[in-house]
């Protein structure tokens, strides 16, 4: 979606295009990538149409389209997703995806420029995997063990018509995009005496304008930013239970539609010969109704909202940047004035506050290759639809939460201070700093755990603090002779933070050490090589657990014939607690020959070549532990190719 037409055209009409393909077992899998394109002097084409089973994630190739800057889809329901294992998505995900993209690009000779993106995703995944929860709370031990099957289904429609004309008296961009998302989401979790069913479907549809003009006045340019986007969102999640205590099936539904306008003005100028001053003046206004309503959940009443949510907020911004050989002065003083109106009902809340909101940022160079930093910024963070409510939701067929307190008024401070250092000359870099983020908060959640791993969360109003530390220590070392790089480093970090569980008052504080080395070569022209080690250790102070992965990863490449490229890739992972040990190892092979005379590549790979079948995960939280069995994809095969039209 950002070409241009800047390439001359020996012919009028130019046809051209791309066919990747790849065909595979165990089991079938495909992946297909077909590009046609058509270039004319006023006028370009290119379609995209894809389809994959190989555990290819579709949706970061189209991100562009279905990621907005200014608002994004919030899925309020869920059916909660296995932890998915730190390694690369397509040892794991097991998916069938297809997408496909018009993208068109017409100039007029006014010189406006119109482009039309169109977009279609159908992707769909599978969970399967066995899950073991253990809370620690109050010298108290429990947990439960269940299995896991998941999938979800989601699909999504683009459409974005470009407006751009940039001239040099003009310049002027408008886009207005129509996105539309269904999802159909199934989970069934299996215990021993219960079973949950559980159906989530939920359909957004969105509608936003962005636009940016430049326009100029007593000899200063101004740049004008108007984002306006219109929401409407339906999400409904039951649950049946199958088993013991299988009386209830609760229903949750939930509708929101909400309308929001951002407009705001820059002006930059130089003030003096270091001076340089930006201002921003704006306004931003949020409309929200909400809507939900829970059924079959026990006896329950307090089980259904129906609430309006107005946000206004005005504000001013100055950023002063002062920039000698040496130093560089960054101050940051945004002012605004925020109003939330809150409609329950018949009844009416208001919350008004003026915030400053300062940052500062300092840079020293004491030589060409030496460079000190710090900054501090403090943030005041507000409620946001969604914040306040008086009747329970089930946001998943877990936990029930009820937010039936006061407007949320949390305070941030961040400050960091470090050293960069980047000798070219002699190959060195260093990159050191430290870090600490201390927030408190005016609500704290209140946990009522059962043993069953239900969870009630009500909140209250009580002032809470978390503080959370980290630093940081790399070096790197690059040997030219041999073309070779060192490099080492550890990452340290410190998280302290308040809960309140099962009527009570802990303060949990959880310490993370990760040392890492890496050493690449690269000195022969026929063979490359890779090799990394990481260890991640995790340690909980209150229930005494600790968490330690150990991770080393090689790969090579090298040329066995002329026009031919092997490559192999090995990967080690140690993962244990107090409880368990566990040892995996992986491995793909992947040869590549190119034909010389037409330059085409033809590929056959083997992924997972010790066809393990699922991978163990332990995840270290304040008050429990998750450990999660998930399953892999089997040993395949794959033979790509391409085509070129």
């Amino acid at each position: 979606d950002r070409a241009a037409i800047n390439i001359k055209l020996k012919n009028k009409v130019t046809r051209t295009g791309v066919v990747h393909y790849g065909i595979g077992g165990k089991a079938l899998i495909w992946d297909i990538n077909a590009t046609p394109m058509v270039f004319m002097p006023n006028w370009q084409f290119l379609g995209s149409l894809q389809s994959n089973t190989t555990g290819k994630n579709t949706f970061s190739t189209f991100k562009d389209f279905f990621q907005s800057e200014y608002a994004k889809n919030q899925n309020w329901l869920e059916i909660p997703k296995l932890s998915t294992p730190s390694f690369s998505e397509k040892r794991y995900l097991d998916n069938v995806s297809h997408a496909g993209s018009v993208n068109t690009l017409k100039r007029r000779k006014s010189d406006f420029e119109l482009k039309l993106n169109a977009s279609v995703i159908l992707d769909k995944f599978r969970q399967t995997g066995d899950e073991k929860v253990t809370y620690f709370l109050n010298d108290e031990d429990f947990g439960y063990t269940e299995s896991t099957n998941n999938l979800f289904r989601t699909n999504q429609a683009s459409l974005t018509l470009n407006l751009e004309k940039n001239t040099r008296k003009v310049f002027l961009k408008n886009s207005l995009k129509i996105e539309q998302e269904w999802r159909a989401d199934q989970g069934v979790n299996i215990r021993i005496e219960r079973t949950y069913n559980q159906n989530n479907k939920t359909g957004n549809f969105k509608i936003s304008n962005n636009l940016h003009k430049i326009f100029r006045a007593k000899n200063n340019q101004y740049n004008f930013y108007s984002n306006t986007i219109w929401v409407n969102s339906k999400q409904r999640l039951s649950v049946n239970l199958d088993g013991a205590d299988s009386t209830a099936s609760p229903l949750q539904n939930l509708s929101h539609t909400g309308f929001s306008t951002h407009n705001y003005i820059d002006l930059s100028r130089k003030i003096a010969r270091w001076f340089h001053l930006s201002t921003r003046m704006g306004a931003d206004i949020n409309l929200s109704g909400f809507m939900t309503e829970l059924n079959s959940y026990g006896l329950r009443t307090d089980t259904t909202n129906n609430f309006k949510w107005n946000n206004y907020k005005t504000y001013i911004a100055g950023v002063l940047n002062v920039k000698t050989p040496k130093w560089q002065t960054i101050l940051n003083l945004p002012l605004r004035y925020s109003i939330i109106d809150y409609k329950p009902d018949e009844s009416r809340q208001n919350f008004k506050k003026l915030v400053l909101e300062p940052s500062l940022n300092l840079r020293y160079r004491s030589s060409q290759s030496t460079e000190f930093y710090a900054y501090g910024m403090y943030t005041n963070s507000l409620s946001k639809p969604g914040d306040l409510y008086s009747g329970f939701v089930m946001t998943n067929y877990l936990n029930l939460t009820r937010k039936a307190t006061d407007f949320i008024d949390n305070h941030n401070y961040s400050s960091r201070v470090g050293i960069t250092h980047n000798n070219v000359v002699l190959g060195f870099s260093l990159n050191a700093g430290y870090s600490i983020n201390y927030n408190v908060q005016n609500q704290l959640a209140e946990n009522d755990i059962n043993t069953d791993g239900s969870n009630e969360i009500n909140y209250t109003l009580k002032n809470n603090a978390s503080k959370f530390h980290s630093g940081n220590l790399n070096i790197r070392q690059y040997i030219f002779p041999l073309k070779t790089s060192f490099s080492i480093g550890i990452n340290l970090s410190k998280n302290e933070s308040e809960l309140f569980i099962n009527r009570s008052f802990q303060r949990y504080v959880i310490q993370t050490v990760s040392p890492q080395a890496k050493i690449s070569f690269n000195g022969l022209k026929w063979l490359e090589l890779n090799y990394g080690t990481n260890l991640l250790r995790l340690n909980n102070i209150n229930t005494a657990q600790r968490i330690t992965n150990y991770i080393q990863s090689l790969s090579t490449a090298f040329s066995a014939a002329k026009n031919t490229i092997v490559s192999f890739s090995f990967e080690h992972s140690v993962i244990k607690n107090t409880q368990m040990s566990r040892n995996y190892f992986f491995g793909d092979v992947l040869i590549r020959y190119t034909l010389p005379k037409i330059k085409q590549d033809f590929e056959i790979s083997l992924s997972n070549i010790f066809d393990r079948g699922s991978f163990e995960t332990i995840h270290l939280n304040n008050f429990y532990t998750q450990q999660t069995n998930f399953q892999l994809r089997p040993r395949q095969i794959l033979f790509r190719g391409r085509i070129t039209f």
